[in-house]
């Protein structure tokens, strides 16, 4: 059982002592305390945050073991949105939920969910409408990389680890919009020395060409579209791209 307490830890112990019959798990969200916080536009976590929520929420549920499970997140229009958003995305992976019926079920907050908007008029049940959509058509799927020791796994299927591991700036910063279909990475350095596949520089990493050759045939890319002739992109030609 998850609840949503508007509330700092110790208030919502309180409430919850005398609201709750049984046990209870009281959880702070991470980011409660950002400076930040009162800023009125709403800006969706990214992937690796909704599926670092998904892992500890399950670490949790099978902790508590039917207990109830209270999360107390600042009332701050950007912070609520965000946990409130987090807490949708894992009912719905979880419990393979619709996003209309993860919207319904924070019916006594829609008020203001309703005022938490960001870019474009972007609010919370829009970003859940885009994730179901996702997942529907098989671009996002957290739950496949708890099934990676399965036999029947299709070895094709996109694991979100390999997605996390390549989005890191260290490892060459792709952004796989729609894993196994559309990714973006910054456009190779054309300045590197030849055998060098990546630079540290003012703090930043630059990777060459060859890095990302290796790279994209081993996501296997077939085709890039280059859209700064100021980078190398003959080693991306050379390997077939």
């Amino acid at each position: 059982f998850i609840h949503l307490a508007m509330h700092e830890q110790e208030s919502a112990k309180c409430i919850a002592r005398n609201h709750l019959s049984s046990k209870f798990l009281s959880v702070a969200f991470e980011d409660a305390s950002e400076n930040d916080e009162w800023n009125d536009s709403f800006t969706p976590p990214s992937l690796k945050n909704v599926y670092e929520f998904y892992t500890r929420m399950r670490k949790l549920a099978a902790m508590c073991d039917r207990q109830h499970i209270v999360f107390c997140s600042s009332p701050a229009p950007r912070l609520l949105g965000r946990n409130t958003f987090m807490i949708g995305c894992f009912l719905m992976f979880r419990y393979s939920l619709r996003s209309t019926q993860v919207y319904d079920l924070f019916e006594p907050i829609h008020d203001l969910l309703g005022c938490i908007v960001g870019y474009q008029c972007m609010d919370v049940l829009s970003c859940w409408k885009a994730v179901e959509a996702v997942t529907n058509n098989g671009h996002i799927d957290l739950i496949s990389v708890f099934r990676a020791e399965q036999d029947d796994l299709d070895e094709e299927e996109p694991l979100i680890e390999e997605y996390l591991h390549y989005a890191s700036a260290v490892n060459g910063e792709v952004h796989m919009a729609i894993p196994g279909h559309l990714l973006f990475f910054h456009t190779p350095a054309k300045d590197l020395p030849k055998g060098v596949m990546w630079e540290n520089e003012d703090g930043s990493r630059h990777f060459s060409g060859a890095f990302y050759a290796e790279l994209l045939v081993h996501l296997g890319v077939g085709h890039v579209l280059v859209l700064d002739e100021a980078g190398e992109v003959a080693s991306l030609e050379a390997a077939g791209l």
